[in-house]
C-alpha cells in the first residue's frame, strides 16, 4: 500500500488526499465517501483538522493496468 497524506479542509467542506510518492492530489466532496473514507482509515473528521499520514486502503492512487489482446 501507498502512503497517503489526507486533511480535511472545512471552510470548503472538502477532504483533500495526498499521494505522497508523486504528489498527485485527489479531492473527496460526498458526504458518504467522507465517511466511508475516514471509517476505512481509523479516524474521526476531528482529527482530520490536521494533515495526517496514513496508508492508500481504498486504492485511491492504485495503478490500474489494462491488457489488451
Amino acid at each position: 500500500m501507498e502512503e497517503i497524506l489526507f486533511y480535511f479542509d472545512q471552510l470548503e467542506r472538502k477532504l483533500n488526499v495526498i499521494h505522497v510518492s508523486s504528489g498527485k492530489r485527489k479531492v473527496i466532496e460526498r458526504t458518504k465517501k467522507i465517511e466511508r473514507f475516514l471509517e476505512i482509515q481509523g479516524v474521526t473528521l476531528e482529527e482530520c483538522k490536521k494533515v495526517r499520514r496514513g496508508l492508500d486502503r481504498m486504492g485511491l492512487f492504485k495503478r490500474r493496468r489494462f491488457w489488451f489482446i
